[in-house]
């Protein structure tokens, strides 16, 4: 889907064009469990709205534009805008209700090739909710991302060969700032690597979760949230590789005997990354589509999640940066080929 314009006008067409899906975002996100009934339902409504209240006035303070965007999403949609802004902040609302670990993400960049990759893995819903977007605003960015629907900024590149992938991160830290979709939005909407990594420091604390960007000339940053805390690591080396512990200092990890799925997919993917040459696209590919550990493969199948229903990888991506190339898997990319999508 394309979308143009200002940003009100951009919000009005995500509404539009992704309604019915939106809907579905908003009744998943009321029962992740699937379990609940219809008074229980009302109750998680009337909560989550509440909580999203605060982020309302983070984003809007933050960056007017996207607070008219996410307006003008609502309306379009029918749906009260506290929704879109909780929407935008589920990964904070989420950590901050169940205080659970959701292990999911393997990330990496190739500093040669400027190739920037992930597997999605989350919640088998949206296997078939997820939405490719391309944003074209007035000023001439072009944004192509992978993102839920009502979700302004997620997994993605934009014209000038910035890109941005994301792993979760558990912090036992109430999470009270700017959302971690909207940090990524902000990178996306940036011109250059310099000026996304100014956006990041002068943004405050008050997340969780790892942020890797890289450009088309061979520059990448990481950054782990932790809450009241945010870490930058080296960003000098051929590649670089996350998954859902943190790296920065061990002992950040309190529960280790939670993470086994994230130690696993590490050092599976350190494990190929190790043995490679070329840094390129197929590399990239394989190391997406491991499966060579039954228990904790790259490339998850869905099981039963600690929260929700089903997790598993939703989508493979992998962005070639100087070509500003998207390439992307509806499931996990064992089973399914990649299609390419030129910005």
């Amino acid at each position: 889907m394309i979308l143009r314009g200002t940003s009100r006008q951009i919000g009005l067409q995500h509404g539009e064009l992704l309604k019915s899906r939106i809907q579905r975002s908003i009744d998943f996100y009321t029962d992740v469990t699937e379990q609940l009934n219809e008074s229980e339902r009302r109750e998680e409504e009337e909560e989550i709205l509440r909580l999203a209240e605060p982020f309302k006035k983070l984003i809007d303070n933050f960056e007017p534009q996207y607070g008219e965007e996410i307006e003008a999403i609502a309306e379009a949609a029918s749906v009260n805008p506290l929704w879109i802004y909780a929407l935008n902040s589920r990964s904070e609302i989420m950590t901050n209700r169940f205080n659970a670990n959701f292990s999911e993400c393997t990330g990496f960049y190739f500093s040669n090739a400027r190739i920037l990759a992930q597997n999605w893995d989350w919640a088998e819903n949206f296997q078939d909710l997820a939405v490719i977007m391309r944003i074209e605003n007035e000023n001439g960015l072009e944004i192509l991302q992978m993102t839920e629907p009502g979700i302004i900024g997620k997994i993605g590149l934009n014209n000038h060969g910035l890109g941005t992938v994301l792993n979760f991160l558990n912090c036992p830290e109430n999470l009270d700032g700017i959302p971690i979709h909207i940090v990524l939005r902000a990178i996306l909407d940036s011109e250059n690597y310099d000026e996304a990594l100014a956006k990041i420091k002068m943004i405050k604390n008050g997340k969780s979760g790892n942020i890797l960007f890289g450009d088309a000339n061979g520059k990448y940053c990481d950054i782990e949230f932790r809450g009241s805390q945010t870490f930058f690591l080296n960003n000098e080396m051929k590649y670089f590789l996350h998954t859902n512990h943190f790296i920065h200092d061990a002992d950040l990890n309190l529960k280790p005997e939670d993470l086994q799925s994230s130690f696993m997919r590490y050092s599976a993917a350190n494990t190929i990354l190790e043995g490679l040459s070329n840094f390129d696209l197929e590399d990239a590919k394989t190391i997406l589509s491991d499966v060579s550990s039954t228990d904790w493969p790259i490339c998850r199948r869905f099981v039963p999640g600690t929260t929700m229903k089903s997790v598993g990888t939703v989508c493979s991506i992998i962005m070639d940066l100087p070509r500003k190339q998207l390439h992307i898997t509806k499931g996990g990319p064992a089973t399914t080929g990649f299609e390419c999508i030129q910005l």
